[in-house]
């Protein structure tokens, strides 16, 4: 998986300026304007990789790199008319950025490209979920995974892509909302469940040893940030105590206390 990383200045308004991302073509390019997505997805990649199976090649990319006209052109080129699949993740309405929905639109009816496209927004915009190849019912569920944000969401999505763009591998499980106060089992733990519980953490513990929480705000979690938090928790482990993660919205939230 190639993972483009933002620069500070990276989105020009200079129609002069062309930028050219420097990446291969893959089966699925998933395109978004919020780098806590596309650093999401990447860690999500890394943990379906894990599983040890065959999975589609996967690019991901800050579509705010191809909000001039050339660099789109050129990124449709060199990507995405190779690509079976694409997903657009957008940062506002379709109107809010014509020419490049009009142009990713039409490679994908014209090459046959199962094509999903919705906003970035915690509000769906009909007009942009019609905009795709792909069912606008599953156009819906694949902005509900990035919605809702955390790994274990993004993996799924990655699967749905595989399932319902390219008719490969088992069907995901659905989206889960995570509640304001969310238990986190770090991804290494051996033996962990696709939704994983207290049990799945308390399988490693040292029988009667104290119990240790270690609290986090809940957009790290949703963010997928949470490697600083895993090895808090295996040092803890590491001196015979027992790491509690717990991940919340706010201390100040009467029903997060």
């Amino acid at each position: 998986m190639h993972l483009l990383s933002t620069r500070p200045g990276g989105f020009v308004e200079d129609e002069s300026v062309v930028s050219r991302l420097d990446q291969t073509p893959a089966d699925i390019v998933v395109l978004s304007s919020a780098d806590t997505t596309l650093s999401l997805l990447s860690a999500a990649c890394e943990a379906w990789h894990a599983e040890g199976i065959a999975v589609p090649s996967l690019r991901v990319a800050n579509l705010m790199f191809l909000r001039q006209p050339a660099s789109l052109d050129l990124y449709l080129d060199q990507v995405l008319r190779h690509a079976k699949v694409v997903v657009v993740d957008h940062l506002g309405a379709d109107t809010a950025w014509p020419y490049g929905i009009q142009e990713i639109g039409a490679l994908a009816r014209r090459s046959g490209q199962r094509l999903a496209m919705f906003s970035c927004y915690l509000q769906e915009y009909e007009n942009l979920l019609g905009q795709g190849t792909l069912p606008r019912e599953v156009s819906r569920l694949l902005w509900q995974y990035l919605r809702a944000g955390g790994k274990a969401n993004a993996l799924q999505f990655l699967r749905a892509l595989a399932f319902h763009g390219l008719d490969r591998g088992p069907a995901p499980l659905p989206p889960r909302v995570l509640p304001p106060v969310a238990l986190h089992v770090p991804w290494n733990t051996p033996g962990r469940h696709a939704v994983a519980g207290i049990d799945d953490l308390r399988r490693g513990w040292h029988a009667e040893a104290p119990c240790v929480a270690v609290v986090f705000y809940r957009s790290h979690l949703l963010a997928g940030n949470t490697a600083v938090f895993d090895a808090l928790a295996q040092a803890l482990h590491d001196e015979g105590l027992n790491a509690l993660p717990v991940a919340l919205d706010s201390l100040k939230d009467p029903l997060c206390l």
